[in-house]
C-alpha cells in the first residue's frame, strides 16, 4: 500500500492529547477482549502500540505486541465506531511489515478471542500471510 492511512505509535512516544482518548476508551472499553483492558497495566508499557489515523492524528486503536522475535505474539483492537473502514486490515498489514524490519523472525500461536470470531480469524490469516510473505 502506498497510501497509508493510518500509522503505528508506541506508547511511549504517544503525544499527551492520544494517551487522554486512549485512557478514555480503554477505561470505556475493558470489558472487551483485546489490549484495551492491559493499557494502564505498568507490565504492558513497552508491549502497547498505537493505531493513529493520519487525517486526526487521533489513535483509532492498539496492538499489543510481546514475545522474543522468534515466537511474536500480537493482540489488537480498534474503537468500534472505527471497525468495518479497513483500518485493522492496514494496520495489521503494516504491523508485518514493521516487525519483519524490526528483525522479527517467527510469530506465536496468536489466539482470537474476539466475538466476531470470523472476521478477526480473517484478519489473523492476512496478517500472519503478510508477516511470512505470502501476501502483497
Amino acid at each position: 500500500m502506498s497510501n497509508w492511512r493510518i500509522h503505528i505509535v508506541r506508547k511511549a512516544d504517544l503525544e499527551s492529547h492520544q494517551i487522554d482518548v486512549l485512557d478514555y476508551v480503554t477505561a470505556a472499553t475493558r470489558s472487551e477482549p483485546g489490549p484495551s483492558g492491559s493499557w494502564n497495566d505498568p507490565v504492558c508499557f513497552d508491549k502497547l502500540r498505537a493505531i493513529v489515523l493520519n487525517s486526526t492524528n487521533s489513535p483509532i486503536g492498539l496492538f499489543h505486541v510481546g514475545g522474543p522475535s522468534w515466537a511474536i505474539d500480537v493482540g489488537w483492537w480498534v474503537q468500534p465506531e472505527c471497525r468495518g473502514q479497513g483500518y485493522c486490515s492496514e494496520a495489521l498489514t503494516l504491523l508485518a511489515d514493521t516487525l519483519r524490519a524490526e528483525g522479527a523472525t517467527s510469530l506465536a500461536k496468536i489466539l482470537i478471542l474476539d466475538a466476531d470470531y470470523t472476521r478477526s480469524r480473517h484478519l489473523l490469516d492476512c496478517f500472519v500471510r503478510r508477516f511470512y510473505g505470502d501476501a502483497p
